[in-house]
């Protein structure tokens, strides 16, 4: 099957530059929360110096959230690695593995383990990833850099969105997955008409449905 009009996003650059702007508009502290020094009242969330009517916990995988961290997470390792190699650099190629061509080099993953949640690549992960870029290339390539993430995936393999059963002062924005990408933008939109009271939680990215 050909896809037209289909891309990729560059992740890490666009973190670097929100996060370049945020900074600059004031609108990020960059520092460790302390969720101790969270103050809750009926209507308000006080930290430090910040007062809010809510706080939203947007914190991706293995969270030590007190209020959130019995929820039915999921969380996936991943590992993707950069080859050089003679693949054509117009295509992006998605079976059993994507092949995605970049500035001289092509990215090739990914895997999915729930067993080991390490930040760093497995040998083990990046054999599978080698064993299924076989089936599709069979071409001499150089692997240029190996990495992984934890992906923050649920039980049910769909977000949790919504306030808090017992502290309609917190909320969470979590658990998208490894389809964050797509889907984080939407359910944005979707949760700000949620907090100002233009529609309610769909029951089946319900945070309600975890607890």
């Amino acid at each position: 099957i050909l896809i037209k009009h289909a891309g990729y996003v560059r992740v890490n650059e666009l973190i670097a530059s929100f996060r370049k702007r945020l900074l600059q508009e004031k609108q990020l502290i960059e520092e460790d929360f302390d969720f101790e020094k969270i103050i809750m009242t009926e209507n308000e969330v006080l930290y430090k110096s910040h007062r809010a009517s809510k706080i939203i916990f947007c914190e991706g995988p293995l969270s030590k959230n007190p209020w959130f961290r019995f929820l039915k997470f999921r969380p996936v390792r991943g590992e993707i690695m950069d080859i050089e190699c003679n693949l054509p650099r117009d295509w992006i190629i998605n079976q059993g593995v994507f092949i995605i061509p970049k500035d001289g080099f092509c990215t090739v993953g990914a895997t999915y383990d729930h067993q080991v949640l390490e930040f760093k690549p497995q040998e083990s992960g990046i054999s599978i990833l080698e064993d299924r870029l076989k089936k599709l290339y069979g071409g001499t390539y150089t692997i240029r850099s190996k990495r992984a993430g934890v992906r923050p995936a649920t039980f049910d393999r769909k977000p949790f969105i919504g306030l808090h059963p017992n502290h309609k002062t917190l909320g969470i924005f979590n658990g998208f997955g490894s389809k964050g990408v797509s889907l984080a933008p939407y359910f944005a939109r979707y949760f700000v008409k949620v907090l100002e009271g233009a529609t309610t939680v769909d029951p089946e990215v319900d945070v309600q449905r975890s607890f």
